[in-house]
């Protein structure tokens, strides 16, 4: 029997350990297969009262209570919360002219990936 060089063998036992450690972080077994994509955690559109999408929100947010951060959406398109992110968003919508809206949303997931939540938050005009 002929053995392979000890480099050989430990480099066959590191890839072994990579392999096993890596399932069992996205859930281990033939089941699960996890992607290295990244999904968006909370995906917010802003319109005003006839539905039109409004440029320039400014959206402030926390998550399960922590620090208050804040994005500002530009252009009239969907903005995203945070990449793979769980927890509970408790998030503001303000723009200048319009009152805020609110919404609490809670973003869960399986053993790889959040589960994209989308919210649609209308502002109406002052005035």
């Amino acid at each position: 029997m002929t053995r392979r060089p000890l480099a050989a063998r430990t480099a066959a036992a590191l890839g072994a350990a990579t392999l096993a450690l890596t399932l069992a972080a996205c859930g281990g077994g033939e089941e699960l297969a996890c992607t290295l994509e990244a999904r968006a955690s909370l995906v917010v559109i802003a319109q005003d009262q006839a539905g039109v999408p409004l440029d320039g929100v400014q959206v402030d947010y926390r998550i399960d209570g922590g620090a208050t951060q804040r994005v500002v959406c530009l252009g009239a398109g969907p903005c995203v919360l945070e990449w793979e992110v769980r927890g509970q968003f408790s998030l503001t919508a303000s723009r200048l002219g319009y009152e805020p809206a609110s919404a609490v949303v809670v973003v869960d997931g399986d053993a790889c990936h959040v589960n994209t939540r989308n919210v649609t938050l209308t502002l109406n005009r002052i005035g």
